[in-house]
């Protein structure tokens, strides 16, 4: 009885241990807001089918873009590597002045470019690009399909599903069930 009672004191006390190791673990893995950003880029992607057209052949690879400055530095980047989705790889391209930028199937709006939204907003007015504005007041308003929130330190999206519909962009019910659905003005 002893030995059996000592033996459970035993096994509750590695196991206490081992929560606080674990837990300590966790606080300690903490992301940064790019990071979670970045997470969320890709998978949005992986829960938008794109129409066919907007890609040139099976094989061609999903292409994010980032305009403006970018916040992500290799985060992006290593979070596509070597992955697929729907058998198509991912690609990162950056450019800093959104005249420049090419063809793209998530173009990513940085919050420098807050003051040249409707201008990038129009050059991808008829593609079918998802966009997603960093944050950007009345980003989905302006015809932006996805735009970042952040309240109390809790990160959220708001989606346009009206433009998206017109590009023939389809979005996943399950994103839809997560976002804060938002309208374009004029709708």
């Amino acid at each position: 009885m002893i030995r059996t009672t000592t033996y459970r004191m035993r096994i509750i006390l590695l196991m206490s241990l081992f929560g606080m190791l674990f837990f300590q673990r966790l606080q300690a893995q903490t992301y940064s807001e790019y990071e979670v950003k970045a997470a969320f880029l890709f998978n949005f992607g992986k829960f938008v089918d794109w129409p066919e057209k907007a890609f040139e052949t099976p094989e061609s690879p999903i292409i994010i873009a980032v305009v403006g400055d970018d916040p992500f530095g290799e985060v992006l980047d290593n979070i596509v590597k070597g992955r697929t989705t729907n058998g198509r790889t991912w690609q990162v391209k950056r450019y800093q002045q959104w005249r420049d930028v090419g063809e793209c199937h998530i173009l990513f709006v940085s919050g420098s470019e807050r003051l040249r939204i409707r201008e990038i907003l129009d050059m991808v007015k008829n593609k079918p690009v998802l966009t997603v504005g960093d944050e950007i007041e009345e980003f989905c308003q302006l015809g932006g399909i996805i735009n970042f929130s952040n309240r109390q330190s809790k990160y959220g999206f708001q989606i346009n599903k009206v433009t998206a519909d017109q590009k023939k962009i389809r979005i996943s019910s399950k994103l839809l069930m997560l976002a804060k659905i938002i309208k374009p003005y004029g709708s």
